[in-house]
């Protein structure tokens, strides 16, 4: 055997010593465990409108008859929120010229009816469009301005449905007079501060 061969034979040997000699030790021998605690922070922005809007008009028709309509969207809020309606009449005026002839009458009042769904179950209510008008704000979800009006409580609506119904009939104590009849609903939504 050679010079060499030894060499490398007692070189394996002593490796296999070393090991084995400090294969029962810890790897940190020095000092106490070190410890190292993250803080993490991070944030999602709160959003809150119409994932798909209900449509613009509606055509009720002939209102001699009483009717119903119902007009859809979706909301879309990553928060407690709430879905507030007014009326800028009241109710359905007649447009053009007051007309005061006995037995008719020029206004119809009528029922909103708003219910939307949130992962927490159906939000709902109704009130006559009376209630609804600035004048006389008398019900729960009326609303000229976002964040007010029926609240979701901790109820989020991401891409959940949501109606507007309405409901008329003609008065019982007079006709109506002839002619356009005419009311804006507003429908404001955003997230409760």
């Amino acid at each position: 055997m050679t010079l060499v061969s030894r060499l490398r034979i007692l070189t394996v040997i002593f490796m296999s010593l070393s090991t084995a000699a400090f294969a029962d030790q810890p790897p940190n021998v020095v000092g106490a465990s070190t410890v190292l605690k993250l803080s993490l922070v991070g944030r999602i922005r709160s959003h809150c409108g119409f994932a798909a809007m209900p449509p613009s008009s509606a055509n009720l028709n002939d209102l001699s008859q009483g009717g119903s309509l119902e007009l859809d969207f979706k909301l879309d809020c990553n928060s407690g929120f709430a879905v507030g309606v007014s009326s800028s009449n009241g109710g359905l005026k007649r447009t053009g010229e007051d007309i005061g002839v006995s037995g008719f009458v020029t206004a119809l009042d009528y029922d909103i009816g708003l219910a939307y769904q949130t992962d927490l179950g159906t939000v709902s209510a109704h009130c006559p469009a009376s209630s609804l008008s600035a004048g006389s704000p008398t019900c729960t979800f009326y609303s000229a301005s976002a964040s007010q009006g029926l609240s979701s409580g901790d109820g989020v609506a991401v891409d959940e449905p949501g109606s507007l119904t309405l409901r008329w009939q003609p008065p019982s104590h007079a006709r109506l007079v002839a002619g356009n009849y005419k009311d804006t609903i507003t429908i404001t939504v955003g997230a409760q501060l």
